[in-house]
């Protein structure tokens, strides 16, 4: 796989490039027959590029790696049977410019060789964005000598790191299930194309090949249908190979992690759901003595799942984990290790525990072991909401409460995965209950009344859809929570998506001037997509409207009115934020 087709065709990274033979002495008049040969400045010091007027052309590319910077030279012929690629430049020139575009230093060599259309040249003492300037002279027929010239600027090499691995922390014996890799370019100036593969050991289970990453930009690569026969510990990792670019770092290339293959025994299971939508309450009630209302808005609601385990576990529990999702995607996911009882005693052990999200939604978490009887009781409880309330005390005062969750934003249906170890036991499985619909309910009062000493007032009204469904059984035991990201589940059959809302590094970057921006969307609804400069100013909108789930958006952003710097491309969704910093340099 060469680099030339590889780095400048798939990667689509913009480098200034250009030719020129411009053979004759500096001052000499230009023959009529020769003014094929003429050298053409567009602009004059503006970044070294020229207009074709000759048989070859130039493109250059400059990377730093750890210890020294590749030049790569790649050369094109107009014709070539009569004008085939020369196999050697006789003579190189490669130039360093400083900021104000000064030549600093400059570099000859002769008789580099070209090999399969490329010279590659590697130096010292080039660091990112330094700019450099390369003129190149090229045999061509009746030995005369074709002068190319071409620019770029040094870049980093690309850096691949695999930054996460979502799989299942155990399984059961030959049950099916995806590992998602999620690859990463941490260098942010040069993207890459790598192989993605899953390894047992030293065995090669399977790979994704040729995965383009964008500079500082995420892709997630799935395996899919995994299963195991061998109960046990099957230790597996996620390898980057074949970079294309060359990486500046292959040490974070690898990914250990573990998948337990053993026998998850099913329990019995109770989920109930209550969901309550466009809620508006309100109520005014009081005396001559003062005034109260009562101001409440949103969607709230909670779930709560109930376990009958089998076994009595011993203090402390290993590991308790769930993960619930809905039609709407992920909702949460909970492990808890080492857990200890509140109370013991020779009967029974009590555990109980309160968590609170960063959303302000919560869980509140019971066990009660009953060791006399040989069972164990697991109850969750989850509420959340998206709501605000407001009370009005009588003196005027006001109190507001506020949550913002998409906890109980459910569809279609609820399902909750819980594995339950300890002592090297495992229990749990999948269950679900459907999401019914909505039934609508509204009505008001008044009850005030004037005794002509005081009035008292007592009104109000109430409003909303409400949807509520239960369901029981024995849980899937092959359907398990995801082990290693707790934010995160399976995503859908595909070897490459991004995950959930996404927006991917611009590229190039850094850019001039003008810049490509990609954003995918989880959740189909509103978006907007903006570029703001330091100072939070906004420069650009780039989009504004209802997105679709699933669907790339892509857009370029012109900037040859802006001045050099850093800006801001944010794309708010999902009631979210998503951020990228973007380099332009003129």
């Amino acid at each position: 796989m060469k680099f030339r087709s590889i780095f400048f065709a798939a990667l689509a990274i913009a480098i200034l490039a250009g030719s020129s033979p411009a053979h004759q002495k500096k001052g000499k008049p230009v023959k009529k027959a020769d003014r094929h040969w003429m050298l053409y400045k567009v602009k004059k010091g503006e970044r070294s590029h020229w207009v074709k007027g000759d048989f070859y052309d130039i493109t250059v590319a400059a990377l730093r790696g750890q210890s020294a910077t590749d030049v790569y030279i790649s050369v094109e012929t107009d014709d070539p049977v009569k004008h085939p690629i020369p196999e050697e430049f006789e003579k190189l020139q490669i130039k360093f410019l400083n900021q104000d575009g000064e030549v600093t230093y400059v570099k000859h060599l002769r008789n580099v060789p070209i090999t399969d259309g490329e010279a590659v040249v590697s130096l010292a003492n080039l660091y990112p964005l330094t700019k450099i300037e390369v003129q190149g002279h090229l045999e061509a027929r009746h030995k005369r000598t074709d002068i190319v010239r071409g620019a770029a600027t040094v870049l980093f090499r690309p850096d691949l790191a695999v930054l996460q691995v979502q799989a299942p922390a155990a399984v059961a014996p030959n049950a099916m299930f995806n590992i998602t890799a999620l690859i990463e370019e941490k260098k942010l100036q040069t993207g890459a194309s790598a192989d993605v593969s899953l390894y047992e050991g030293e065995t090669l289970l399977a790979t994704v090949a040729d995965v383009v990453v964008v500079a500082g930009g995420q892709v997630s690569v799935m395996f899919l249908g995994i299963s195991f026969a061998d109960l046990g510990t099957h230790n597996l990792a996620i390898k980057i190979s074949n970079a294309v670019p060359g990486e500046y770092d292959t040490g974070n290339n690898d990914y250990p992690f573990s998948v337990n293959v053993n026998s998850v025994q099913p329990v019995t299971y109770d989920l109930s759901y209550g969901l309550f939508r466009s809620y508006s309450s309100s109520y005014t009630i009081g005396s001559c003595y003062g005034v109260e209302s009562y101001t409440q808005q949103g969607e709230f609601g909670s779930w709560q799942y109930t376990a009958n385990i089998p076994w009595t576990p011993q203090a402390p529990i290993d590991s308790i984990k769930w993960e619930a999702l809905s039609g709407t995607g992920p909702l949460s996911h909970v492990l808890i290790e080492g857990w200890e009882p509140d109370n013991s005693d020779l009967y029974a052990d009590t555990y109980t525990m309160f968590i609170e999200d960063a959303d302000s939604s919560t869980y509140t978490v019971s066990l009660m072991v009953y060791k006399e009887y040989g069972y164990s009781y697991l109850d969750v409880v989850k509420i959340a909401g998206d709501y605000f309330y407001v009370y009005n005390y009588a003196g005027g005062t006001t109190t507001y409460f506020e949550q913002n969750s998409n906890q109980m934003d459910l569809q279609d249906f609820l399902e909750v995965r819980l594995l339950f170890a300890d002592d090297g036991l495992q229990w749990g499985g999948s269950g679900n209950v459907e999401v019914a619909p909505f039934e609508t309910t509204a009505f008001s009062w008044d009850n005030s009344f004037d005794d002509g000493v005081c009035a008292s007032i007592d009104s109000g009204s109430v409003s909303y859809e409400y949807s509520q469904n239960s369901a029981s059984g024995a849980t899937d035991p092959t359907i398990l929570p995801s082990g290693n990201v707790k934010s995160k589940l399976p995503l859908l059959a595909s070897e490459t998506l991004p995950l959930n809302t996404d927006l991917v590094q611009n590229y190039p970057n850094p850019f001039n001037p003008s810049t490509n921006i990609q954003f995918t969307i989880e959740q189909s609804g509103p978006a907007v997509l903006k570029v703001y400069d330091m100072l939070g100013k906004e420069v650009a909108e780039l989009f504004q409207g209802e997105a679709t789930e699933g669907r790339t958006y892509n857009f370029t952003f012109q900037a040859a009115n802006l001045a050099s710097g850093m800006y801001y491309a944010k794309l708010e969704a999902g009631g979210k934020q998503y951020v990228k910093k973007m380099l332009l340099m003129k």
